[in-house]
């Protein structure tokens, strides 16, 4: 049923929150000698698989099917995966051809552009670094950016969705904050995560960026009972990001803005 099918989705989203950094310490020891490297990725499948990895490298694997989850038939839109180079490639070769070892797909949600949905935020229990990842210096232009954010929560036998949104902009630079939080399609109160548990995990979580035009429009539906309406505006095509959070007893987390380039 419906629930069910909800439930499902809100236990498997914070597993791979945990996974995806919890798996490495683990992988790590069982295949030292079986891996060259362990890389955070997009996967774009245009004809040919490939893995924009976000320190900007390019991995060609030979075996993309190994990317798959289980029973899934579409690749996952974003990875944490250990690459061995093939025969002969090197970390400096200009073609980058990879088997996969192991991969695990990880938590990966759009920019919120519904912010009216979100009846709750469940305060942080850390805010620690973000990367932007800019798909089109490496000319993947049909390819979104990633917001890709390593923090911290309060869980107690529940589950939790994380989300970042838009809150304001000025200028190039858009302030979004990443909440614990539930939307509507989810009724019962005791999915959410909760505030007073004692116990914290980590989390690797991407967001997918979408276009100035769709951020202007959500920014509008916040503040359209203010007297101004805040707008974003790429410069050279490009935005900054800087991200908020709030903790316990209002405990500001502020994270510097870094840039990254997107569609208008």
């Amino acid at each position: 049923n419906m629930f069910m099918k909800q439930m499902k989705f809100l236990l498997v989203a914070l597993m791979a929150v945990v996974m995806s950094v919890s798996v490495t310490s683990c992988m790590k020891s069982e295949n030292e000698s079986s891996y060259d490297l362990g890389i955070y990725a997009t996967v774009v499948d245009n004809m040919t698989v490939t893995l924009l990895s976000d320190d900007g490298n390019v991995y060609y694997p030979e075996n993309p099917a190994a990317l798959k989850v289980s029973g899934e038939t579409p690749y996952p839109k974003r990875v944490f995966a250990y690459l061995k180079y093939a025969e002969g490639v090197t970390a400096a070769s200009e073609k980058k051809i990879v088997t996969v070892v192991q991969s695990g797909s990880l938590y990966t949600r759009s920019l919120c552009t519904q912010p009216d949905t979100i009846k709750n935020d469940i305060p942080l229990a850390g805010l620690s670094e973000f990367v932007l990842v800019d798909t089109k210096q490496v000319l993947y232009t049909n390819v979104p950016a990633y917001c890709n954010v390593l923090f911290s929560l309060y869980i107690d036998d529940s589950t939790v969705i994380v989300d970042l949104v838009p809150v304001t902009a000025s200028g190039n630079e858009l302030t979004v904050k990443l909440q614990q939080t539930i939307g509507n399609t989810v009724k019962l109160q005791q999915t959410i995560g909760n505030k007073d548990a004692s116990y914290t995990t980590s989390g690797y979580a991407s967001f997918s960026i979408p276009s100035v035009s769709e951020i202007n429009r959500v920014l509008a539906e916040i503040h359209k009972d203010s007297e101004e309406v805040p707008v974003l505006t790429s410069v050279g095509g490009k935005i900054k990001i800087k991200i908020i959070g709030e903790g316990k007893n209002q405990q500001a987390y502020t994270l510097s803005a870094k840039e990254v380039q997107i569609d208008n």
